[in-house]
């Protein structure tokens, strides 16, 4: 297993993916991609440690600006990763209260955009072989959802898009795909579900999220590529002789 050496972490202007970049800087040359001003302010936290450092303030879900942004970098064929927690919530509700029109934004961010981050470094993935993709789903991917059932149903293509990229890239090396569910941190986003009054299952401290997905950035888990696990399962305890090959995966029990 080689070691990662840049990481690119989208919604890194706020949230999960702000804490992950300042801690990662310490050890990693960070990619910072957000819609949002703050991805400066970012980047000025990271650069003293990561002084390689870039970051992009662009709206992911414009395709062709996030690829023409992306294609300008100049980077090297050393191994990637990539942690994917640029993500909307939309509108509260189901089908019967809600615009469907705008449904379309958020897939367009959650799962296109993200995708399309991925697609974008795809000749720096194919030359070095190695690269990790954790994306982000949530409780809105394990049960029936519909407080939120946009961003519901977003998320539980992420954890289809993790098993999917999983069987497309393995001709490509040693590439890592995986769906983490981050548990209930306190984010803007959590913010908005608790004044809807929706069901919160799972709290956890953004630190212990935090830490746990930079662990699997330097751990050897190759065993979990195309898995949907939590941020509390005991996935250290697994390894690629002992581990059911059905487990923690997106599909019906027989």
């Amino acid at each position: 297993m080689k070691q990662i050496k840049t990481l690119v972490i989208t919604g890194s202007g706020d949230g999960l993916g702000r804490e992950i970049a300042i801690k990662a800087s310490q050890n990693y040359k960070i990619i910072c991609l957000s819609k949002s001003d703050n991805v400066f302010d970012t980047y000025d936290l990271i650069k003293p440690k990561s002084p390689n450092s870039y970051a992009i303030k662009v709206d992911i879900s414009d395709l062709n600006e996030t690829t023409k942004k992306i294609q300008s970098l100049k980077l090297n064929n050393e191994p990637i990763g990539f942690i994917l927690c640029a993500a909307t919530l939309g509108q509260e509700g189901g089908i019967e209260k809600t615009n469907l029109n705008l449904w379309k934004n958020v897939f367009e961010t959650n799962i296109i955009g993200n995708l399309n981050v991925i697609k974008s470094f795809l000749p720096q993935i194919k030359s070095s072989k190695h690269a990790k993709i954790i994306f982000f789903s949530g409780g809105g991917a394990a049960y029936g959802y519909p407080k939120f059932s946009s961003y519901s149903l977003s998320k539980t293509a992420t954890v289809r898009a993790a098993e999917n990229l999983h069987l497309e890239l393995l001709k490509y090396g040693d590439i890592t795909c995986l769906a983490v569910a981050p548990g209930a941190m306190e984010t803007k986003m959590l913010e908005k579900v608790k004044k809807s009054g929706a069901d919160i299952k799972t709290t956890v401290p953004i630190t212990e999220t935090r830490d746990f997905i930079l662990k699997l950035i330097h751990e050897e888990i190759s065993y979990l590529s195309g898995k949907f696990i939590h941020v509390r399962d005991n996935i250290f305890e697994y390894n690629s002789s002992n581990i059911d090959k059905n487990r923690w995966m997106l599909r019906r029990n027989e």
